[in-house]
């Protein structure tokens, strides 16, 4: 194996400021095992290459020395999720605040209601007046 791979995991691990312990945990393999692909004295098989991408973030390029560039997730991918983040915290943000006024006061209107609210109540306004007008006059509305 490349000898990369062997720097390349165990900075990885240092860099997190992790064990051997706490990182061959993680990735579900022994510590000794995990001792030996740093310091290269044994090779990863397929499936802990890929958990270990997944763990550390980065591309099987950059573990095994073939690229410089960490690139974890695809950029399109990473930006899904950053997208998909947004979302979901704009959605926790509005459920909150369509929450709030009805548990600070019963019978309270929401904040889009009481903005429409003092044209409901100017249109009611002039209606009532209208009404009062029509009734001094004896007409029915």
């Amino acid at each position: 194996m490349h000898p990369a791979f062997s720097e390349r995991i165990a900075l990885l691990r240092t860099e997190r400021a992790l064990s051997q312990r706490a990182a061959a945990s993680a990735l579900h393999i022994s510590q000794a095992l995990l001792s030996g692909y740093e310091n290269g004295t044994r090779e990863p098989g397929l499936a802990f290459l890929c958990r270990a991408c997944d763990f550390f973030g980065v591309s099987a390029d950059y573990l095994l020395g073939r690229s410089e560039a960490t690139g974890g997730a695809l950029p399109a991918q990473r930006k899904l999720e950053e997208t998909l983040a947004a979302l979901e915290a704009l959605c926790a943000g509005l459920r909150a605040s369509l929450e709030a006024p009805a548990a600070a006061a019963p019978g309270a209107l929401p904040a889009a209601q009481q903005a429409a609210a003092p044209d409901a109540r100017a249109a009611q306004d002039t209606q009532a007046a209208g009404t009062t007008q029509s009734s001094a006059r004896g007409e029915r509305a």
